[in-house]
């Protein structure tokens, strides 16, 4: 026992079950770079205690909702309704399509903001062509009136 506290305190221990229990994917994070985060955070606490059926809905309560989509429709229903051992084999069918490149789940974010456009020559005759309509329109309007 003095072993273990001497080497590996229980501040080190509690923080490393803290990392399981909290696991996130990140948001530009694929499924399998997701799986091997968390196969190494159960690596460093190898003796965590959670069963197998915990670090399966940990790790499921963790992912993205695109890779739960992604993980239930390849489970044809909820991927936490299956056994333990069928959902294992799903997230690990999943995880080797996409090292073989199969499937990209890869959950990539949407540029936002201001595009920047370059004016062409097709664009600027447009923008004449607009100004003629326009002037045009107004000698119309005048001399309606």
């Amino acid at each position: 026992m003095q072993f273990l506290q001497k080497f590996f305190p229980v501040a080190k221990f509690m923080q490393l079950i803290k990392g399981i229990w909290n696991f996130t994917q990140y948001e530009q994070e694929s499924l399998s770079e997701a799986c091997e985060w968390f196969k190494g955070l159960q690596m460093n606490c190898s003796h965590h205690g959670y069963s197998s059926q915990r670090l399966v809905h940990i790790f499921y309560g963790g992912l993205s909702q695109h890779n739960k989509t992604c993980l239930d429709v390849a489970a044809k229903e909820n991927l936490m309704h299956k056994l333990t051992n069928a959902t294992v084999e799903i997230i690990e069918a999943m995880v080797s399509n996409a090292y073989n490149g199969i499937g990209d789940t890869r959950i990539l974010k949407r540029p936002t903001g201001v595009h920047l456009v370059e004016a062409s020559s097709s664009s600027i005759a447009i923008h004449q062509k607009l100004d003629v309509l326009a002037k045009q329109m107004e000698i119309l309007t005048k001399a309606q009136i």
